[in-house]
């Protein structure tokens, strides 16, 4: 199941992984048109930003995201940014924690970066790259204390708000319906269930802004599905 979330953890959408058939083709690879696809109700050029990993990140799908007016970043593969010539890990761990180099792709204004924290990382992004620069707090072995390193902007950015899949995953596992059914459908249909409620449970929390259990929050909408469900069998 792929899932487009927001940082609080509400699933905005879902596509059901069925192979080739998943979601419609862009004319990309099958990850970025999954991507292309859970964006397709994005509003465009109203500064809505994706974040999505390496396994669905390709300029490519940079380009096609600029197209639609929606920013993005995201890490990505070095085999799919060879013709960049960013500086490579080696050189700059001789410069030390915290260094990056970055380039920019001159048609459409796409930013690549390379950043060595305790080993390189890449990043794509059609929107922000180093500044502002930030400083995030590591342990150093060989000070044998915390020290700053410098953080570009990007690299900041994604780890704030890349999270957001991994959390409505994290809550729909903690009470997940664990009800055995010979029909493997069935299993979408306790998924769909769950995610409904997570959904309503971070709604209910950020607009009544109520620090109610999500144990109780359960309990009290399947007291209301069966006292409801009494009332129309009654009826019947």
């Amino acid at each position: 199941m792929f899932t487009r979330a927001g940082i609080s953890g509400i699933v905005y959408d879902f596509a059901l992984y069925v192979g080739d058939g998943t979601c419609p083709s862009f004319g990309l690879s099958i990850s970025s048109d999954i991507v292309l696809h859970l964006a397709s109700n994005v509003h465009r050029d109203k500064n809505y930003k994706l974040f999505f990993d390496n396994w669905f990140s390709s300029i490519s799908l940079m380009i096609a995201l600029i197209e639609r007016g929606i920013l993005a970043a995201a890490t990505i593969r070095g085999n799919r940014i060879k013709n960049c010539s960013l500086m490579n890990e080696n050189d700059l761990m001789k410069k030390g924690r915290g260094s990056y180099d970055f380039k920019y792709e001159a048609v459409h204004n796409i930013a690549e970066c390379r950043w060595y924290d305790n080993k390189g990382v890449q990043l794509l992004s059609n929107y922000i790259v180093e500044n502002p620069v930030s400083q995030c707090i590591r342990w150093c072995r060989k000070q044998k204390k915390y020290i700053d390193v410098p953080r570009p902007a990007v690299v900041d950015y994604y780890n704030k708000h890349m999270g957001g899949v991994d959390l409505a995953d994290m809550l729909l596992n903690l009470y997940k319906i664990n009800h055995r059914s010979e029909k493997w459908y069935m299993r979408i249909v306790y998924w769909c269930i769950s995610t409904v409620v997570v959904n309503s449970w971070l709604l209910y929390r950020r607009d009544l802004k109520n620090q109610v259990t999500r144990t109780k929050y359960v309990y009290d909408i399947a007291g209301f599905s069966i006292i409801h469900s009494k009332r129309a069998s009654s009826r019947v």
